[in-house]
């Protein structure tokens, strides 16, 4: 789950995720938000620990094709991903090495039964 602002879902309604109005908690505040490409931030001054944020600007690029990221990532114009095809898992950690990671994820399911 993420925090977000009642007072500016209040104010603001259904615009309350426009760049100039939306509030967050994290080191990046929103600079630029296309749909179904794009979301910018900019590193957040207001942030608890902002002066070990090293980062100036994010980009989270709207890539829905696995085999696109890590054809971009190959190229150069993404710095990392976190899924890959499961087919070339195996390619992949063998020509990539210590790139490829496995983390653990924490996962929550839920059944109905009728």
């Amino acid at each position: 789950m993420v925090p977000i602002s009642q007072k500016a879902v209040e104010k603001y309604g259904e615009k309350w995720t426009q760049p100039n109005v939306f509030v967050g908690s994290g080191p990046f505040k929103l600079a630029e938000w296309i749909v179904n490409e794009k979301v910018i931030g900019i590193r957040n001054p207001q942030y608890w620990d902002n002066a070990h944020t090293i980062i100036n600007k994010v980009t989270y690029l709207a890539v829905t094709s696995e085999t696109a990221v890590v054809n971009r990532y190959l190229a150069g114009e993404i710095d990392i991903t976190k899924s890959i095809p499961s087919v070339s898992f195996n390619s992949l950690k063998t020509k990539l090495g210590s790139q490829v990671h496995i983390s653990p994820k924490l996962g929550v399911y839920y059944y109905e039964f009728k």
